[in-house]
């Protein structure tokens, strides 16, 4: 539903995540004057969404074609780990169906949505590490960047940072061996 095609958005948290982006733009600010449950960087994203297209959705709409690539691009890389390069371009093809067409997407603009890349980096570094050399895969690059990743995913919505607890905490335990 988030998309050219509707110019409304007939579930709330949408709304509510464009309007908090919308009264950012306009200088008020996040849980002081104007509250929702959310974090800050799912509220800047929808005032940049706000700045591209202010009176629909299509801003929201361009924003998640950027991070649904992202993370049909690092679904590549994960699949070019183990398979040809044609066939790591289908895997990336047949996920990006399979996620887009679940439950959760019917709706569109979900703050999970915004946090598919990161977790799917997370992911590629654990494949990488399992695929290739430890060392290089949980470099301290490697591992800046994936805790950069986890504090926006923690700063969008921070009850996704399940996945991102396990993969520091298997991080761990590989690094004392």
């Amino acid at each position: 539903m988030t998309s050219v095609i509707f110019p409304i958005h007939n579930w709330v948290d949408q709304n509510c995540f464009l309007t908090v982006g919308k009264e950012m733009l306009g200088g008020k600010v996040p849980y002081r004057d104007i509250f929702e449950q959310k974090g800050p960087l799912l509220y800047a994203i929808h005032a940049v969404a706000v700045f591209i297209s202010p009176k629909t959705f299509t801003g929201v709409y361009i924003i998640q074609i950027v991070f649904f690539t992202a993370y049909l691009w690092i679904i590549k890389k994960i699949a070019a780990l183990f398979t040809s390069e044609r066939l790591s371009v289908y895997a990336s093809v047949i996920t990006g169906i399979v996620t887009a067409v679940t439950y959760c997407y019917s709706r569109g603009d979900n703050a999970e949505e915004f946090c598919l890349p990161f977790i799917a980096y997370a992911l590629y570094t654990m494949m990488k590490a399992f695929r290739e050399d430890f060392g290089e895969a949980f470099s301290y690059k490697a591992m800046l960047v994936n805790g950069f990743f986890a504090g926006c995913i923690f700063w969008i919505k921070y009850s996704v940072l399940g996945f991102y607890i396990g993969f520091i905490t298997g991080f761990f335990i590989i690094s004392l061996t």
